[in-house]
């Protein structure tokens, strides 16, 4: 989860330093940084699939072990 936190992170960071430099050099037009959204859109898609596979694998890890403690309760161990 932390891997996907730091790609959201860099994605908004990145996302937003058009606006910054808009306010250091407001003569240069409005649509100067248009063009970084366009890298920032599969960044995003990345973080959110790695989210999505981390997920599912606790979920699958979390499976294992109830079906593991269910057939080792009988035993009494």
């Amino acid at each position: 989860m932390q891997r996907s936190q730091d790609l959201r992170t860099l994605y908004t960071d990145v996302k937003a330093k058009p606006d910054l430099e808009e306010t250091d050099f407001p003569h240069d037009g409005r649509h100067w940084g248009a063009g970084l959204e366009l890298p920032g859109a599969p960044l995003m898609w990345i973080s959110e699939r790695l989210q999505y596979l981390e997920r599912f694998v606790q979920v699958e890890m979390w499976r294992v072990r109830r079906e593991r403690y269910w057939l080792d309760w009988p035993a009494g161990s």
